[in-house]
């Protein structure tokens, strides 16, 4: 995204057409990930998405992220579990209910914020945001900038060993990986949880 605006920023005042490209790239191949592992029917797994994603648009304008409110993943997770449960119940109603007692044992875990399955939740949410974030801001970077980031930041290597691979200073590997890191939060804000 080009403007200044954050991404729920720009949905929520402007239903930009861009931003909400954005965000099903970014959400969706992780919500079916969740919806297969719900042992949602692959012939319902669509319809089950797009409930999940117009429900967020419907409720967009009115999420307040802060300390009382929550985060977006959280506000996410339980929209999902919420349109889970509506299949859930609507399979049921039909006599092919689909996971049953499995089914709302996996749902009460999905809502607990402490259970593994929620941090399991919370950790692809950051891996999935993550990685679209770095491949929007990627091509706003020198190539060196970029090695220096990915290099300290994902791969873990020290500032040293950056410099002497890429030939720059110590300093200059942090500048860079503090410059990319900057743009990923700017970019990410409201998605990402330092």
């Amino acid at each position: 995204m080009e403007t200044s605006l954050t991404l729920l920023q720009s949905i929520k005042q402007q239903g930009d057409f861009e931003s909400w490209e954005l965000l099903d790239s970014i959400y969706s191949p992780m919500i079916r990930r969740w919806l297969k592992r719900s042992h949602v029917r692959p012939a319902d797994e669509e319809d089950v998405l797009q409930e999940v994603l117009l429900t967020v648009s419907r409720k967009i304008s009115s999420f307040e992220r802060g300390v009382n409110r929550g985060s977006f993943r959280s506000w996410l997770k339980k929209i999902t579990v919420n349109c889970l449960r509506n299949y859930t119940r609507k399979r049921g109603n039909r006599g092919d209910a689909v996971g049953g007692s499995e089914m709302a044992l996996l749902l009460q875990q999905l809502e607990d914020p402490d259970s593994l399955l929620s941090q399991a939740w919370n950790e692809e949410h950051q891996r999935c945001v993550f990685q679209h974030l770095m491949a929007i801001v990627r091509p706003g970077f020198k190539r060196e900038t970029w090695k220096a980031f990915y290099d300290t930041a994902v791969s873990g290597k020290s500032a040293r060993e950056v410099a002497d691979d890429i030939g720059m200073t110590v300093g200059a590997v942090h500048t860079a990986k503090s410059r990319v890191l900057s743009e990923l939060r700017r970019i990410g804000q409201g998605l990402l949880e330092d």
